[in-house]
């Protein structure tokens, strides 16, 4: 904004001093054919004037110029960002393919890892828990005791006395 302002304040002068010399000339009287010390002091500041107005040229020539390099830096740096955000989508599309495929490796890794525990265990009867091993196997019992007299005894009684007729308890 401050070039095109500085640009715009240049032409202006350049205008105004144009503007400036023009009616001053007109206000001269062309017939004076003598030297006048006031005629060469005019003509001496027109030319200062005219090397002042030549600077100004000068200058925003080069501040033309100056705007114009900045508009083709400025236009790389776009094309430099347009080409990086294209670079940046084609990554954002590659991790979204990687994070598809790892969640696919991850949804069918249990079945595997189950699938190789159950090739790698033994084939026994025992159980295996927290380091416990458990084997299957002894007997059941299911044994009464059935009494017809009192013999004060208990599994392993005397058969002497069957049927306990004589025994003071009978």
């Amino acid at each position: 904004m401050t070039m095109k302002t500085s640009l715009c304040g240049g032409a202006a002068l350049v205008a105004l001093l144009a503007l400036g010399l023009t009616p001053a000339a007109m206000a001269k009287t062309p017939h004076r054919h003598y030297a006048d010390p006031a005629a060469s002091a005019a003509a001496a500041e027109r030319a200062e004037m005219k090397n002042e107005v030549d600077e100004l040229k000068q200058q925003v020539a080069a501040l033309e110029d100056w705007k114009n390099q900045q508009a083709q830096t400025q236009a790389q740096t776009q094309a430099q960002v347009s080409d990086l955000q294209g670079q940046l989508t084609q990554a954002n599309a590659r991790a979204d393919h990687a994070e598809l495929q790892v969640a696919a490796e991850i949804q069918t890794l249990p079945t595997q890892v189950d699938a190789d525990v159950a090739k790698h265990t033994p084939k026994t009867d025992k159980i295996y828990y927290k380091g416990i091993t458990l084997t299957i196997g002894g007997f059941a019992a299911a044994e009464t005791v059935y009494r017809t007299r009192n013999n004060v005894a208990d599994i392993g009684s005397n058969y002497s006395k069957i049927p306990y007729n004589n025994s003071v308890l009978a």
